[in-house]
């Protein structure tokens, strides 16, 4: 048996919400909040909080707008009231569903899924609504959320395999991460936190890596098509630093300062015993060449590729030596940072800042020559 399982905190993100303005027993027909004017009939609300054992979701019947009153409905139109006592101050959210349903595919495309449930109640007394799969064991499956008033899903969640990720996919960092924190963190901190805190130290490790070893995510070698009289031509969108360029006659180009072009920018013929021709500069997201370029060529160049947007459970975190380990303590030091304590925070960002430092040791060297700290003999003159 497989457990299915979609994360009801994401019904949260962005969510409009009141309060109650009042004690109110179970069996409630009516309940007053604190302002009505993000609550419209056929919405949606959570009555709680997501993981309360009192919690439960409630379509609007009726608003009122001057008293702040709501009524409520189930699918069919049929006047409820309330399955559980709420005291006063509870938050009353409007979340976009009601329902969850799960899918099964034998690829990581969703369009050619196989519902495996009918549409199931969200379990908002706990983080994530559930599903025992006794039948499937491999391949993928999929989960959405489906609002009954309006007829609309949600996008599907990833794929998620039922063998399980690998470890060096972000949905083993997140389920570290999130193991680390205690129920009562787990309610403040959410999954596009999580997101947001991993691109950040994507981008941060990589860089802090390029330092050292400029060859891991090196690109592979780019025709660059050449016209005559165009000075300026396109790059990557995933460029970040250009490691080697080469004109047609296999001549690695000079870099030229801006300050100098304009004195160069005629020159017809070069002494090539000097420097390679023409020279390059990059301006922007363009390389431009000078003097232009006066025939059509092929020059070919390599660059360091930006790291990629972390979006998906199912994405890589390609690094050398499972330096990917790190995720964890690095989003654990902007969790603590948010929720303020400071003390653990600064333990996890200076494992952090261990690790990194770790990973270019290691990193350097990566080929078969032997390691060198010193200079070069022949350098000492």
């Amino acid at each position: 048996m497989v457990i299915l399982k979609i994360d009801n905190r994401s019904l949260l993100n962005g969510s409009k919400f009141s309060y109650l303005i009042d004690n109110y027993s179970s069996a409630t027909w009516t309940i007053y909040v604190i302002n009505t004017e993000w609550i419209s009939v056929d919405n949606y609300v959570l009555l709680g909080n997501i993981w309360s054992e009192t919690s439960e979701i409630l379509r609007v019947a009726s608003v009122n707008s001057v008293t702040w009153a709501l009524t409520f409905k189930d699918n069919t139109g049929t006047t409820v009231t309330t399955k559980f006592a709420h005291s006063e101050s509870t938050r009353v959210t409007v979340i976009p569903y009601d329902k969850v349903i799960f899918y099964y595919t034998t690829t990581n495309v969703f369009s050619t899924g196989v519902a495996l449930t009918w549409l199931l109640d969200i379990q908002v007394n706990d983080f994530f609504s559930k599903y025992d799969d006794t039948i499937n064991s491999t391949w993928y499956w999929w989960a959405l959320f489906y609002n009954t008033a309006t007829s609309l899903f949600s996008q599907p969640s990833n794929a998620i395999p039922y063998n399980d990720f690998n470890q060096d996919t972000v949905k083993k960092t997140f389920d570290g991460f999130f193991s680390l924190l205690n129920n009562r963190e787990l309610k403040l901190i959410s999954e596009e936190d999580a997101y947001n805190w991993a691109n950040e130290w994507y981008s941060v490790l990589r860089n802090s890596l390029n330092v050292t070893n400029t060859d891991f995510w090196a690109s592979a070698t780019i025709d660059l098509p050449i016209i005559a009289w165009q000075a300026e031509y396109d790059l990557p969108d995933d460029f970040s630093d250009l490691l080697s360029i080469t004109n047609w006659r296999n001549q690695i180009l000079n870099k030229i300062a801006f300050r100098d072009i304009p004195a160069q920018a005629n020159i017809t013929t070069f002494d090539d015993k000097f420097s390679s021709f023409p020279w390059y500069y990059i301006r922007g997201s363009k390389i431009w060449f000078v003097p232009t370029p006066q025939e059509n060529s092929v020059f070919t160049y390599r660059y360091e590729v930006i790291p990629p947007t972390i979006k998906s459970f199912t994405d890589v975190i390609n690094l050398p030596n499972n330096a990917y380990y790190a995720l964890k303590d690095f989003m654990l030091s902007r969790a603590y940072a948010k929720l303020q304590n400071l003390t653990q925070a600064t333990y996890y960002s200076n494992m952090f800042q261990s690790d990194i430092n770790s990973m270019k040791i290691n990193a350097i060297k990566r080929d078969a020559d032997q390691p060198c700290w010193w200079a070069d003999p022949t350098t000492l003159v």
